[in-house]
């Protein structure tokens, strides 16, 4: 987007001095976050962390809003080049969830079917007698 870094959404990403400038050549990233073009420097994205509670609200299309001063320098991320980012779920136990769950609620609508029978039974034949 002009010579600038920006998002497959066409957002720009910002380093730590603002948006970041990228001049024609290959593009590649380090762990730390170090933009390099033609192998000389040209950017470092800003890579931050949030304690847990902190009030980090969701603004929709995978982004997120914080307070700066909640933000501290990473310790532990670090920016992969080339990677996809994979899911924190895993389907297969989340099927064997969602079967586990389904069959409960199976056997909880037989249950209580059998017992509106029951009741019904007991209001038809004996009430009456009452």
């Amino acid at each position: 987007m002009n010579g600038r870094l920006a998002t497959s959404a066409g957002d720009l990403v910002l380093g730590e001095n603002g948006p970041i400038s990228v001049p024609s050549g290959e593009v590649s990233f380090s762990a730390d976050g170090t933009l390099s073009v033609g192998g000389a420097v040209a950017g470092k994205l800003r890579i931050v962390e949030f304690a847990p509670g902190s009030d980090v609200e969701p603004l929709g299309n995978s982004y997120y809003s914080a307070d700066a001063k909640d933000a501290r320098p990473s310790g532990s991320s670090n920016v992969r080049q080339g990677m996809l980012e994979s899911s924190n779920v895993s389907s297969v136990a989340a099927v064997v969830q969602l079967l586990s769950v389904q069959r409960r609620a199976e056997m909880l609508e037989r249950a209580m079917s059998a017992y509106y029978a029951n009741f019904d039974h007991i209001a038809a034949n004996d009430l009456p007698h009452v």
